[in-house]
């Protein structure tokens, strides 16, 4: 197996992230304790996962694909994407076991989901194309976020990969490997 990224053990800003290495076919969680600060953190390490930032002391050897939100253009407005066309559009349906649960409503739009479904949404898009990405669970409503952790873990047993996860909730029994995050006072 691969490492992917790496990290010697590094202080950014207030908070102290462990030594780690990430390698592939594991599943990764990031739990952060600390203040409101945490999201800030919780996006650049993102980036820093992603090859769009560099970090001394942290090393990406495979850049990942960061999940990024549903942006709600002009268009959609007067042509609302439905979450059918988006499936048939965007969406390998063959790669997941079941079907895609609440989504399958045809006249839903997406712009009409709620953060934890359109996060969702957009994991099944992404797994549809690679098998390396990292993202945060924020707004992820407790039944999206079922949905969403047994679909990564599905994924991880068929396609391989490594999953990134970052959250201010302990998820560690949902992963392979767990860091914890900790403000220095």
């Amino acid at each position: 197996m691969s490492i992917i990224v790496s990290c010697k053990g590094v202080q950014v800003g207030e908070f102290w992230i462990p030594p780690f290495e990430i390698d592939e076919g594991k599943l990764v969680g990031f739990f952060f304790h600390g203040d409101h600060t945490v999201v800030e953190l919780q996006n650049y390490l993102i980036d820093i996962f992603a090859g769009k930032k560099p970090c001394e002391g942290i090393v990406v050897h495979q850049p990942l694909n960061k999940l990024s939100l549903y942006k709600t253009t002009w268009k959609d407005y007067f042509f609302p994407m439905t979450v059918k066309k988006f499936i048939s559009s965007y969406i390998d349906k063959s790669l997941f076991d079941e079907n895609l649960g609440f989504l399958e409503d045809e006249n839903l739009k997406v712009r009409d989901l709620l953060p934890g479904q359109q996060k969702l949404l957009l994991l099944y898009k992404e797994l549809s194309q690679t098998n390396k990405i990292v993202f945060n669970l924020d707004g992820s409503d407790p039944i999206s976020l079922e949905f969403l952790l047994k679909q990564v873990r599905t994924s991880l047993n068929k396609q391989g990969g490594v999953y990134i996860l970052m959250d201010h909730f302990d998820y560690k029994k949902n992963c392979d490997k767990y860091y914890e995050i900790k403000m220095i006072k």
